[in-house]
């Protein structure tokens, strides 16, 4: 049986907060993607000790297609094995750090750079295509 994945990812900017001079504005209803061609998909929430790793599950999830995270604080991602890392900071106080992907994923690991708070989040992965 397959999963219904739907999201949308509508960057806007402008050179005002008015919004009257835009630079990059596509529609946010016409952005919309619903893809039922994936079985399976893990989420949860994480908490990660100060100055910890840690690699997120992939449940039952054998081949990942797409990834959904939420930290509330600075930390490091890194996928796949990769050395290098993105950065993950929140854009202003209260407001998480989001990172979305879509692409064949086959690890994550977050780094928590407080050495002093634990860092908490969500994740959601998603995959393994319909046969």
């Amino acid at each position: 049986m397959a999963i219904r994945v739907r999201h949308t990812v509508a960057v806007r900017t402008a050179r005002d907060t008015d919004f009257k001079k835009p630079m990059w504005n596509p529609e946010p209803a016409l952005e919309e993607v619903v893809i039922d061609t994936f079985e399976k998909q893990a989420s949860g929430n994480f908490s990660i000790p100060a100055a910890s790793t840690e690699s997120l599950p992939f449940g039952d999830v054998d081949a990942v297609k797409g990834m959904y995270l939420e930290a509330v604080a600075e930390c490091r991602v890194r996928v796949n094995g990769s050395l290098d890392s993105i950065e993950m900071v929140p854009a202003g106080e209260g407001s998480p750090a989001k990172l979305f992907l879509e692409a064949n994923i086959s690890e994550v690991q977050i780094e928590n750079i407080s050495a002093d708070t634990a860092l908490t989040g969500v994740y959601v992965f998603w995959g393994d295509p319909t046969p």
